[in-house]
């Protein structure tokens, strides 16, 4: 199963995109300029059968840079910063790191302020399935990844098919405290 984890910036469901949780990232392609940031991001996914180029996200950008993953190598962080205005948001800012390497910060140097957030999307080796998030023609406002986990249904699925769940079985993530009289 996967989820989803974000987006971060600015994101805008009138906007949005969602390239899925097909494959694996063989690629990516980025575009940014120095004074500005994050233009676009476009990939590459590699699936049982094949390979296939999801659309590009974004606008036209000065620079253009491509990450061509090797077999043995697999992202295990997103990273960068993010601009918020009026509700919306730029990425300024993006990194990619890898098992083997850690690739950029591309898009414009950034200092931390008021409206200036920075981002971290960790996850293990092989487990990151792909990116959603939200553009426009100018720029990519919004960057979100899917991540497979080690689950095989959901609770809510499990409550579908009948299974009684136990109170006892779920337990709440946040501790319960307990009081004693005097």
């Amino acid at each position: 199963m996967t989820i989803k984890v974000g987006p971060a910036g600015g994101y805008n469901a009138n906007k949005g995109w969602d390239d899925g949780s097909i494959g694996k990232v063989k690629q990516i392609f980025i575009t940014y300029d120095d004074d500005y940031g994050v233009k676009s991001i476009q990939t590459v996914l590699e699936f049982p059968g094949g390979s296939v180029l999801m659309d590009k996200h974004g606008g036209q950008g000065r620079n253009f840079r491509t990450i061509s993953l090797a077999e043995n190598e697999s992202i295990i962080l997103v990273r960068g910063y993010y601009l918020t205005f009026y509700g919306g948001g730029l990425i300024k800012s993006l990194s990619i790191r890898t098992t083997l390497r850690e690739y950029g910060p591309y898009g414009c140097d950034v200092v931390r302020g008021d409206d200036i957030y920075q981002f971290n999307f960790e996850v293990e080796a092989d487990k990151l399935a792909g990116f959603y998030g939200s553009s426009d023609h100018f720029s990519l406002h919004a960057i979100g990844i899917y991540m497979h986990t080690e689950a095989t249904i959901t609770l809510e699925e499990m409550k579908k098919q009948g299974h009684a769940i136990d109170k006892m079985m779920v337990r709440p993530s946040v501790p319960r405290l307990t009081y004693l009289e005097a």
